[in-house]
């Protein structure tokens, strides 16, 4: 959930400095990895849109997107439609390519106009290979002659976001809205681009406003996710409580299979997080954080390889704590850093746990 990473990199538990990162994730995918100058030049000399994918080793949902999706036959099979390239924020080799594409939040994608470097679009946390897929389909047809008002309006708000031109891409969200055709297929996309721009403008009521007008009616899918977990963090800022979408987050988090475990995840961790924040029962606080560890249990006991394990390390150990099982927290982390030796996750995470234990030694 594109809330995540910002409140994990916020908080004690993860380490968000240099260290030694993993390898990539699949070397010969096709995907360039921490060399944009070459990336930049394949997609001019190609005449195709760069994707350029953000991430960051300590960004758990960076690593699910990297291992779920990017690798994927569905997406890969678009690598003469787009050049694809990856950089490691934290690497500082990348310091200019990130000043020059501002990121807010990780992961993000952008698809990049290789020829005059404008951003076509921004695009904050995960989401599905279909949707990514079908993402990459809208883009390469955006100039279509026949493109209906609501689309022109939508793509309009993805260029002025991406460029950081906040109001410019509220107010095309909000055109977009206005004209949607009945069952339009970009209205959950339109509605979360709009409830993120809201949240980071900080107009935080607005947010909540749209997000509670919105979710319920939305089919199940990552930009639902995100709308409802963007309207409970706004409400959090805003100082209120929307049960609705609590609940909302709480049904989807139970039940929607077609999500990314790791983003299914991300509403249990939200729900948990603001009824923390509001002094809700701790004995209701407790119950769904069982629900969450037990889920982020299954999830890492169906992982064949540490790397895909290590997706939800982060979470899990954020669900023991929350729970006070810290030696269930300490145990995991050192079978992952025996499992992923050159990993600097495990050993970071593993030293803030025997801090907050005051294990000093």
């Amino acid at each position: 959930m594109r809330q995540i990473a910002a409140l994990l990199c916020a908080t004690w538990l993860v380490s968000c400095g240099s260290g030694v990162a993993p390898p990539p994730t699949h070397p010969g995918s096709g995907i360039i990895e921490d060399n944009t100058v070459r990336a930049f030049a394949e997609a001019r000399a190609r005449s195709v849109p760069l994707v350029l994918d953000a991430w960051a080793p300590w960004c758990h949902t960076c690593r699910s997107l990297r291992e779920t999706v990017l690798v994927d036959a569905k997406i890969t099979q678009k690598q003469s439609e787009f050049v694809f390239a990856s950089i490691d924020v934290d690497k500082p080799e990348n310091t200019s390519i990130v000043a020059r594409y501002p990121i807010t939040g990780l992961p993000t994608i952008w698809v990049i106009d290789p020829k005059t470097g404008e951003p076509l679009l921004r695009w904050l946390g995960a989401l599905t290979v279909d949707e990514f897929a079908q993402l990459l389909d809208d883009v390469r047809t955006s100039h279509a002659a026949d493109t209906a008002a609501a689309l022109k309006y939508k793509i309009e708000g993805d260029r002025a976001s991406a460029k950081q031109r906040l109001d410019e891409a509220i107010a095309a969200y909000e055109r977009a809205i206005a004209e949607v055709p009945p069952k339009w297929r970009h209205t959950a996309a339109v509605v979360d681009a709009l409830t993120a721009v809201l949240s980071e403008s900080e107009k935080h009521a607005r947010c909540v406003s749209v997000a509670l007008k919105y979710a319920k009616h939305l089919p199940i899918s990552t930009s639902k996710a995100n709308v409802v977990a963007t309207g409970i963090g706004c409400a959090s800022e805003a100082h209120s409580k929307e049960e609705e979408l609590e609940q909302l987050a709480l049904e989807m988090a139970r039940t929607a299979k077609t999500l990314l475990p790791d983003d299914r995840s991300g509403l249990f961790e939200t729900v948990v997080s603001a009824w923390r924040d509001r002094k809700a029962p701790s004995i209701e606080i407790e119950r769904v954080a069982r629900e969450w560890l037990a889920f982020l249990d299954a999830q890492a006991a169906k992982a064949t390889e540490p790397r895909v394990r290590a997706v939800f390390e982060a979470h899990r150990v954020l669900a023991c704590l929350e729970l006070g099982e810290m030696e269930k927290a300490i145990s995991l982390l050192n079978e992952s850093e025996r499992a992923t030796p050159t990993d600097y996750n495990p050993p970071a995470r593993l030293a803030a746990v025997y801090l907050r234990a005051k294990r000093f030694d």
